[in-house]
């Protein structure tokens, strides 16, 4: 088993993890799966949904530390919209502008329905790591 080599990608995440632990002790489980999710590119979905988790459990005050996190994911993961037979339509940059996932999902639901018009009955969104 041969380890991966750490990417200037992840070592600003485990940094940015790190500086943000102290703040958010009671969600460790969510920063440790964000570590973990983000080291290895998997479950781009579930790294958001952490985010979102720390976000509704921040004090006003512990939100701007959350602000290297959010410009991290909005970096490394992006929306994809697929029609469906999975080929790609678009890609959409992601935008943490939301209280929280729900909210966040509705306001790109909306933004599909009314600012695109794909020639299929189906469309897809993922969220994805960047290439």
């Amino acid at each position: 088993m041969t380890a991966s080599r750490p990417t200037p990608a992840t070592n600003t995440l485990e940094h940015t993890l790190l500086h943000l632990a102290p703040h958010f002790a009671r969600q460790a489980d969510a920063l440790l799966d964000l570590r973990d999710y983000g080291i290895k590119r998997q479950h781009p979905g579930k790294c958001v949904d952490c985010y979102f988790q720390l976000h509704a459990n921040a004090r006003d005050t512990r939100l701007q530390n959350l602000a290297p996190l959010r410009e991290w994911l909005e970096r490394n993961i992006e929306i994809v919209a697929a029609d469906q037979k999975q080929n790609l339509l678009e890609k959409i940059p992601l935008k943490l502008d939301a209280q929280d996932l729900e909210s966040f999902c509705q306001k790109i639901i909306n933004f599909m329905y009314t600012d695109r018009a794909f020639q299929t009955p189906t469309v897809s969104l993922d969220f994805a790591f960047k290439a």
